[in-house]
C-alpha cells in the first residue's frame, strides 16, 4: 500500500478518531477524578451517558476544511479539558468538594486570598496533575508516532464539511438518547434524572449522579443561558398544593393500625420507645452533667405565635405582578407560624453577641486547653443533635446563620450584580430580619459588625450595613478605622477582641456579630510549609501537645485544637470585659460554625478527623455534628434539648428566647423549642430526625424505628413529606432573595398598614 492509498483511509474516519479521542479521554477523566477524589459515592455507568454527544459535539468544531483551526481546537480543548479536571482535584483536595460554574466568578478572589493553600497544593499533587494530563500527553505522543510512520498526523486534520455536519447532526439525538437513560434507569426524586432537570441540585450530588464533567455542562447551561426547568418555582408551588396534607405527613400520620402512629402530634415530644441520640461535648464527664430538661411540649392555644397580624398572604398573592412572586405567597399562605412557649423571653431585654466562628467543631473543645470554650458548651442552652450544615464555603455558612435562609447553592445561582452567592445579592434587598436591624428597630440599639479579614471579600462591606451594622473589618483596603493585627494571615480573634469591645461594652443595650478568623486551615506550623501555616496555631502547639500529646498523636489534629486556643482565649477575654462591665449575666453569647473544618481532611486524608473525635466518622452526616454555644453565665442551669437542628435553626431560636418579634413563616429556620417538625438538614438536603437519617446522594435510608410496626405506605409518606419540605423551604429562601421578597412584603402589608 502506498502512501496515498494510506492517508486516503486515513481520511474517511479522522472525525471518528478525533470523537474516539474525547470520548476515551472523558471517560478516563471521569474514572480518574472519581479515584484521586475517594468519591463517596460509587462510580456509575450513568455518569458516562451523556459523554458521547459531548464527544460529538467537541469533534464537530474540529471537523472543518481548515486543518490549522482543527489542530488548535483540538489540542486546546485536549488542555482546558486538563486543567479543569486538575482544578477540581485541586479544589477537593483543599475543600472536600467539587466547585460549580456560578463559583468560577470567585476563582481570582480564590488565588489572590488563598494563593499560599493553592500553590502548595499543586506542589503536593505534582504526581497527579500528571495523571490528569495523560489523554493530552497520549494524543501528542500518537501524533507525533503517525506523522514519523506515514509523514501525516492522527488527530485534527482537515476534513471534509459534511464530517461538520454530520457530527452536529448526531449530537442533539445522542443527547436525548443519553437523558432517556436516564429516565429509564428511574425517575424519583433524587435519581439521576431528576438531579439533570432540577436547577437546584448541589454540585456534589449531581456528580455523584452525573458524573463531572456532565454536571458542568447542565450548570453552564442552566447557570449562563437559564435553561432547565425552575426547579425553585416548581417546589414552591408543589408545596403549597400540598398544603395541609404535608403538615398531617409529618405531624400526625397513621398506619393501617389505629393504635400505632409513628409521627405524634405532639411535636417536638420524641416517641417515648424511642432512644434519644445525644452528642455530648468533649470530656462533658469531667464536670457534673446537666440536668436534663426535656424537651418543651407545645405551648398552650393561648400563647401568640411568632407571625405578623398584619400579612395576608391570600391578599398579596392577588397583588403580585410576577409568578415567582405569587406562588411564594401561595406557599407562605399554607405555612403555619410556630407558637411561643416555656422558653420565649429567657432573655428578654439582654445583650446578644452572636459569633460566626471560622471552622469550629465539637473537637475544638477540650477542658484542659481549651476551657472558656469548654464551659460555654456546656451550660447555658445545650443542643446535643445540632448539625453545622455545610461542608465548606464560609459565605453559606454565615448566611444562613445570619438570616435564618438557605444559601443559594445551586447550578442556577442568584447573581443580582454582585458577588456570586445570596448573601452578596441581598446587599440592595430589604433585609428586615437582620439581627442588626431588628435590634435598632424595636429595642433602638445599635449594632456592630467586626470581622480580621478584609471586608470587601464576599463583599461583606456591603452585605452587613444592609443587615444592621456598624462595621469594622481588618485595615487592609478598607480605608480608614480599620482594626490592626500583628500579622496579616491567619489574623488573631484576640487581637480582633481587645479592639472591638470598648466600641460597644458602654452602651446601655447592644448587639455585637463577629465573623472570626483564628480557626482557619491550614493546620501546621512553619516548619511544615513556610509560606502557608497558621501562626495562632503555632502560638499555642506546644502548650497543646504539653497537655494532649499522649492522648493525641496525629500533629495536624493537635494543630487544630491549638489554632482554636486563640478562640478561646478571645472568648476568655470577652467575659471578663463583660463581667468587669457587670454586663455578663445580662449578655447571650452564641457561637456557631460557618462549616465543618474541611482542612484537617486534605488530600482525603481521614486520620485526622478520626484522632479529633476518638472514633472514626463517616462522611455522609456524622461529621457535621457538632456543637452551637448559646451562653448566658446568669443562667442557674442548662437548658438542654434533643431536638434535631441545624444552622438556619439558630436565629429564630434566639429571637424566641430574647423575644424579639419576627415571622416564622418568612425563615426556612425554626426555633428548636417551637411546635415545628424538628430536623437537622444538610447542605446537600440529607436529613437527620427523631426516627430517620437520609443520605439524599446516595437515597440511603436508615430508620431508627422499628420498621415492622409501620406500613411501607406510611414510612414513604414520612420521608417524601420531609423531603418536599426541605425542597420547599430552600426553594424559598432562593426565591425571596431572587425577587426581593422581604421588599414585597413589607410595602404592601407592614408599612401600607401601620400608615392607614
Amino acid at each position: 500500500m502506498d502512501n496515498e492509498q494510506a492517508e486516503r483511509r486515513i481520511d474517511f474516519p479522522s472525525w471518528i478518531i478525533n470523537f474516539g479521542a474525547f470520548f476515551l479521554s472523558l471517560i478516563y477523566w471521569e474514572i480518574a477524578i472519581h479515584c484521586l477524589t475517594n468519591a463517596d459515592a460509587a462510580f456509575t455507568p450513568l455518569s458516562l451517558v451523556l459523554l458521547p454527544a459531548m464527544s460529538l459535539f467537541l469533534t464537530a468544531l474540529c471537523s472543518t476544511p481548515a486543518k490549522t483551526h482543527n489542530k488548535i481546537f483540538f489540542y486546546v480543548m485536549l488542555s482546558l479539558l486538563s486543567i479543569f479536571y486538575t482544578s477540581q482535584l485541586i479544589y477537593h483536595d483543599i475543600f472536600g468538594s467539587y466547585y460549580s460554574v456560578s463559583m468560577m466568578g470567585m476563582g481570582g478572589d480564590a488565588i489572590t486570598n488563598f494563593k499560599a493553600s493553592v500553590f502548595a497544593e499543586l506542589g503536593e499533587n505534582a504526581h497527579l496533575i500528571i495523571v490528569l494530563f495523560l489523554p493530552l500527553i497520549v494524543c501528542i505522543f500518537l501524533d507525533v508516532f503517525f506523522a514519523k510512520k506515514l509523514n501525516r498526523k492522527l488527530f485534527a486534520r482537515k476534513q471534509h464539511i459534511r464530517n461538520l455536519g454530520v457530527c452536529l447532526l448526531l449530537t442533539l439525538p445522542v443527547w436525548f438518547l443519553g437523558v432517556f437513560a436516564l429516565r429509564l434507569a428511574g425517575t424519583g426524586a433524587r435519581s439521576a434524572y431528576a438531579i439533570y432537570n432540577n436547577s437546584l441540585s448541589d454540585t456534589d450530588t449531581s456528580v455523584s449522579k452525573l458524573g463531572l464533567i456532565s454536571t458542568s455542562f447542565i450548570e453552564a447551561r442552566a447557570y449562563c443561558l437559564g435553561l432547565g426547568s425552575d426547579g425553585a418555582k416548581i417546589a414552591v408551588e408543589n408545596a403549597a398544593s400540598q398544603g395541609e396534607d404535608l403538615t398531617k405527613a409529618l405531624a400526625g400520620l397513621s398506619t393501617e393500625d389505629p393504635e400505632t402512629t409513628l409521627f405524634p402530634t405532639s411535636i417536638p415530644t420524641p416517641v417515648p420507645t424511642l432512644p434519644v441520640e445525644t452528642s455530648p461535648v468533649p470530656n462533658a464527664t469531667a464536670t457534673p452533667t446537666p440536668t436534663q430538661t426535656p424537651t418543651p411540649t407545645p405551648a398552650p392555644l393561648s400563647y401568640t405565635h411568632w407571625c405578623y397580624d398584619e400579612i395576608d398572604f391570600n391578599e398579596l398573592a392577588e397583588l403580585a405582578t410576577d409568578e415567582e412572586t405569587k406562588s411564594l405567597c401561595r406557599y407562605f399562605a399554607t405555612v403555619n407560624p410556630t407558637s411561643k412557649n416555656e422558653y420565649t423571653g429567657i432573655f428578654e431585654g439582654y445583650n446578644l453577641i452572636y459569633i460566626c466562628a471560622e471552622s469550629f467543631w465539637t473537637y475544638a473543645i477540650n477542658e484542659e486547653v481549651t476551657p472558656t470554650l469548654y464551659k460555654m458548651a456546656n451550660n447555658g442552652i445545650v443542643l446535643n443533635n445540632y448539625y453545622s450544615s455545610f461542608l465548606n464555603t464560609t459565605i453559606n455558612g454565615e448566611f444562613a446563620f445570619a438570616t435564618a435562609l438557605w444559601p443559594d447553592i445551586s447550578r442556577k445561582n442568584v447573581d443580582n450584580g454582585h458577588s456570586t452567592g445570596s448573601f452578596a445579592s441581598t446587599a440592595t434587598n430589604y433585609m428586615p430580619f437582620g439581627l442588626g436591624n431588628l435590634f435598632y428597630d424595636q429595642l433602638g440599639a445599635k449594632s456592630y459588625g467586626f470581622h480580621n479579614y478584609k471586608g470587601t471579600y464576599y463583599s461583606r462591606n456591603k452585605t452587613w450595613p444592609n443587615i444592621g451594622y456598624i462595621t469594622k473589618f481588618r485595615d487592609v483596603g478598607d480605608g480608614n478605622g480599620g482594626m490592626k493585627f500583628s500579622n496579616s494571615w491567619i489574623t488573631s480573634d484576640l487581637e480582633m477582641m481587645q479592639q472591638s469591645v470598648d466600641d460597644y461594652i458602654n452602651n446601655d443595650t447592644f448587639h455585637a456579630y463577629y465573623m472570626t478568623f483564628s480557626g482557619h486551615g491550614p493546620y501546621n506550623g512553619r516548619d511544615t510549609n513556610k509560606d502557608s501555616f497558621n501562626r495562632n496555631a503555632e502560638k499555642h502547639i506546644d502548650e497543646v501537645r504539653a497537655a494532649l500529646g499522649d492522648e493525641i498523636t496525629d500533629s495536624q489534629a493537635l494543630y487544630y485544637i491549638a489554632a482554636h486556643v486563640e478562640v478561646d482565649k478571645a472568648m476568655e477575654y470577652l467575659l471578663k470585659r463583660l463581667e468587669e462591665a457587670g454586663k455578663l449575666d445580662n449578655t447571650v453569647i452564641v457561637l456557631a460554625a460557618d462549616h465543618y473544618p474541611y482542612y484537617i481532611d486534605k488530600n482525603n486524608n481521614t486520620t485526622t478527623r478520626a484522632a479529633l473525635a476518638g472514633k472514626k466518622l463517616d462522611a455522609e452526616t456524622e461529621l457535621f455534628k457538632s456543637t452551637c454555644i448559646i451562653y448566658n453565665a446568669g443562667l442557674k442551669e442548662p437548658i438542654v434539648s434533643d431536638a434535631y437542628c441545624s444552622t438556619v435553626d439558630i436565629l429564630p431560636t434566639v429571637l424566641n428566647l430574647l423575644n424579639i418579634k419576627y415571622d416564622s413563616r418568612l425563615m426556612a429556620g425554626k426555633d428548636v423549642f417551637s411546635d415545628a417538625p424538628h430536623k437537622a438538614v444538610l447542605y446537600n438536603k440529607s436529613f437527620v430526625t427523631d426516627y430517620v437519617t437520609y443520605y439524599a446522594p446516595k437515597d440511603k435510608v436508615t430508620w431508627k424505628v422499628d420498621t415492622e410496626n409501620y406500613s411501607k405506605q406510611t414510612l414513604d409518606d414520612y420521608l417524601s413529606s420531609m423531603s418536599s419540605l426541605i425542597d420547599a423551604e430552600y426553594a424559598s429562601s432562593l426565591q425571596i432573595v431572587n425577587t426581593d421578597f422581604y421588599r414585597f412584603v413589607w410595602e404592601n402589608a407592614i408599612w401600607k398598614n401601620n400608615n392607614e
